[in-house]
């Protein structure tokens, strides 16, 4: 997506969150959406209102824990994938993601 869409996309999932604010794709599409125009903070209330439709979302954690990762914020993101993975323990994706972030943080041993 270029910059300009990017904004008509968040126009039109901001939209479909009013329409169906239980949604939790719909607000993880939202959050991520963004974090692609660095507005981090609409980024994390986006992550927030979504676990708080479904704090089982296994997904918004893979998702919420990547971009802190991305951008430094590391005692956040570890914090947001051990919270999903406690309530998750069965999605791979999830640990998947949790293992990708400790390998590039030096964490992880062969």
């Amino acid at each position: 997506l270029s910059k300009g869409s990017v904004f008509v996309a968040i126009d039109v999932i901001e939209e479909a969150t009013r329409i169906n604010p239980d949604n939790p794709f719909l607000w993880q599409t939202l959050g991520l959406l963004h974090s692609r125009t660095k507005n981090f903070e609409a980024a994390r209330n986006a992550f927030r209102k979504g676990l708080s439709v479904d704090r089982h979302h296994a997904p918004l954690y893979s998702a919420w824990g990547r971009i802190e990762a991305v951008h430094g914020h590391m005692r956040d993101a570890r914090r947001i994938f051990q919270q999903g993975a406690d309530l998750n323990l069965g999605c791979v994706r999830l640990f998947h993601s949790w293992g990708v972030f400790e390998e590039k943080a030096g964490n992880a041993t062969k």
